[in-house]
């Protein structure tokens, strides 16, 4: 297989590869964040078990 012109192709798939990742960063960063609010919550839980017995 022999391309015309490497450097366009290049330049699709960095292009494509930045949308990529554009699109995944906040997903990742919001389920980041629910997770360690989760763990928050059952640390705050625990605390307050402990403080009621």
């Amino acid at each position: 297989m022999d391309l015309e012109d490497p450097d366009e192709v290049y330049e699709l798939a960095v292009e494509a590869l930045r949308r990529f990742r554009g699109a995944m960063g906040p997903t990742t960063a919001e389920v980041e964040e629910a997770d360690v609010m989760r763990a928050i919550l059952g640390e705050v839980r625990a605390i307050r078990d402990g403080l009621e017995r």
